[in-house]
């Protein structure tokens, strides 16, 4: 309503946000998908460890149930360090973006004021101002974008769980029991 132009100029700027923050959307659901195998990776040593524990004991194999289970949990820190890594890269790089489109808009407003006079220092201040108040919806929308990939990806793992056949199967010939 303001300046047409230059709010134009800033919404060409705004696509640009897209671009990294997909890049970095995959990235962390990639990492989130294969942290929730960990996950199960680390249960599943937990699990083996404790219904042996007689014969890990018998074979004095409490330092190799140790180191696996170590080497477990570090490949888990790391994919998490991953996933973080890239959540706290995305305010900054929303924000050096949205700094980018701001400089534009300021750099057209200046040239503009010098060509009409009646572009003022308040159109440009007010322009300026109301793109600054667009950063911080545009930061949220990409944390929460951020956040639903990690659930989408953890609900996918336990689904796919879910519908794996199981391994116990009743023989073709087996007799259902009555309730009684």
């Amino acid at each position: 309503i303001i300046d047409w132009e230059l709010a134009l100029t800033f919404f060409f700027v705004i696509p640009l946000l897209a671009i990294p923050m997909q890049v970095m959307s995959r990235k962390i659901r990639k990492a989130s998908r294969r942290a929730q195998e960990k996950r199960a990776d680390i249960s599943s040593v937990l699990v083996e460890t404790l219904t042996g524990v007689e014969v890990v004991k018998a074979f004095n194999m409490q330092e190799y149930e140790l180191s696996r289970y170590s080497d477990e949990t570090l490949s888990l820190l790391r994919r998490e360090m991953r996933i973080r890594k890239a959540r706290a890269f995305s305010s900054p790089a929303t924000e050096q973006i949205a700094a980018f489109g701001i400089a534009a808009v300021i750099l057209i407003a200046m040239w503009r004021m010098a060509q009409d006079p009646q572009v003022g220092f308040g159109t440009l201040a007010s322009i300026a101002g109301l793109i600054t108040a667009t950063i911080k919806p545009i930061d949220r929308f990409w944390k929460a974008r951020f956040q639903l990939g990690e659930m989408s990806e953890a609900g996918k793992r336990i689904f796919e769980v879910m519908d794996r056949d199981p391994e116990i199967k009743d023989a073709p010939d087996a007799h259902s029991l009555s309730r009684d």
